[in-house]
């Protein structure tokens, strides 16, 4: 895909070779991680296993794309012995995020949220 043509570059103000680098490294050392994705209306939750290394690594995540994908909402949240990286303000089913947290399946929260 160009990188005019993706989506991400509508939303994110990191440089190309960057946003490359980044892409990577986040898939890598936290997408990688994910236990459930669910889809809502709103946007994206992904579960994490609860510990405070992936605490860490939510939290410094979190920091960073609120710096630049400010105009997406980012949280991070925690019960029931799981961490939730709360992702407001996308479309879940978009291309820039159809494939986070896709090899775990994906829930859809639609009704529960009505």
């Amino acid at each position: 895909m160009a990188a005019e043509d993706d989506p991400i570059r509508k939303i994110c103000n990191l440089p190309d070779e960057e946003l490359k680098v980044r892409r990577a490294r986040v898939s890598r050392e936290l997408f990688a991680f994910v236990r459930k994705r669910e889809e809502r209306p709103s946007g994206l939750v992904l579960h994490f296993d609860e510990s405070s290394e992936m605490r860490e690594r939510l939290d410094s995540f979190v920091a960073a794309e609120r710096i630049c994908c400010s105009s997406i909402g980012w949280s991070v949240g925690e019960g029931a012995g799981l961490l939730r990286l709360e992702i407001s303000g996308i479309d879940p089913k978009s291309v820039a995020f159809a494939s986070v947290g896709a090899s775990v399946g994906s829930t859809s929260v639609e009704a529960a949220e009505r």
